[in-house]
């Protein structure tokens, strides 16, 4: 859904993206596919509710034909004023205080890394542990794999989060990582456990004969 922006910058910089997307006909899962991120991540980086990663405007300017240059100076424009923002609030931005459910922990993950180190690749390259990987923290935020509590920490170490935001996010990963996490190991276990039935099923056939 696309919120009306009481930031001018950002207003401007909305508009660009959605009037070129709907001049070529684009769509969010299109973009979604050019940075290998979720549909719904780009939904809400693309909604005019903040400042979207510089990687997702260059994206939709190469998707829909338009001047990166254009593209770039209306992103600028629009970081200068939330920098500007920024400097006044001087409060905590994270995690994002609507994150309700799993899907949105997710999604707000990958807005803190293409903020605060800009890509899955360099975040890994930034990783001193070694354990974070760009499939990896592809595969989580295309909801393909399950964020544990260790991973999440390391991602959170590598982004420099510390203090207050990041018991803040732990707290999140509890409410709604936690219980992903284990949704997604008792399917694989209950797909683990069915793949097995016919193989018991044949040896007692087998035994029968």
């Amino acid at each position: 859904m696309l919120i009306a922006s009481g930031d001018a910058a950002l207003g401007s910089l909305t508009r660009w993206v959605h009037d070129h997307l709907d001049e070529a006909g684009a769509t969010y899962e299109q973009i979604a596919g050019d940075v290998a991120y979720s549909r719904s991540w780009v939904s809400r980086a693309l909604c005019g509710r903040r400042l979207p990663p510089w990687q997702v405007i260059e994206a939709t300017a190469v998707r829909c034909r338009a001047s990166t240059d254009e593209a770039r100076r209306l992103w600028e424009a629009a970081r200068a004023a939330q920098s500007r923002r920024e400097t006044r609030r001087r409060k905590v931005t994270y995690p994002p205080s609507d994150i309700d459910s799993w899907q949105s922990m997710y999604d707000a993950l990958g807005d803190l890394i293409s903020r605060r180190v800009g890509s899955h690749r360099e975040l890994a390259r930034r990783d001193t542990s070694g354990r974070l990987t760009r499939s990896m923290i592809g595969a989580i935020l295309r909801y393909e794999r399950s964020l544990s509590y260790d991973v999440l920490d390391q991602v959170l170490i590598t982004c420099e989060v510390s203090g207050i935001e990041r018991e803040a996010w732990m707290d999140a990963w509890e409410r709604h990582g936690g219980p992903r996490r284990d949704a997604m190991d008792e399917l694989r276990r209950a797909i683990a456990y069915s793949r097995l039935q016919p193989r018991r099923s044949a040896s007692y056939s087998g035994g029968a004969r």
